[in-house]
């Protein structure tokens, strides 16, 4: 979890440090990180193949979440 809060920090800093261009891969990080930490998180409940695709529901709204923020935040296009 502390991986997921560090990601979305630095994406929400580089940009206001000048650094973009890299905004693209922090948050692609973030959302792999997502789709483990879910993973891991529903395994206990669930079986396997449902656990796996509802993981990867979760990390594609996690970064679809987080462009969208940080694109608003900072107007980037």
């Amino acid at each position: 979890m502390g991986a997921i809060i560090f990601t979305v920090s630095l994406a929400l800093i580089f940009p206001l440090v000048g650094l973009k261009s890299y905004v693209n891969e922090i948050v692609i990080i973030s959302e792999s990180l997502m789709i483990v930490f879910s993973y891991k998180l529903m395994i206990k409940r669930l079986s396997g193949p449902v656990t796996f695709f509802l993981g990867l529901l979760v990390g594609l709204f996690w970064g679809v979440a987080l462009f969208s923020s940080v694109g608003v935040i900072y107007n980037i296009n």
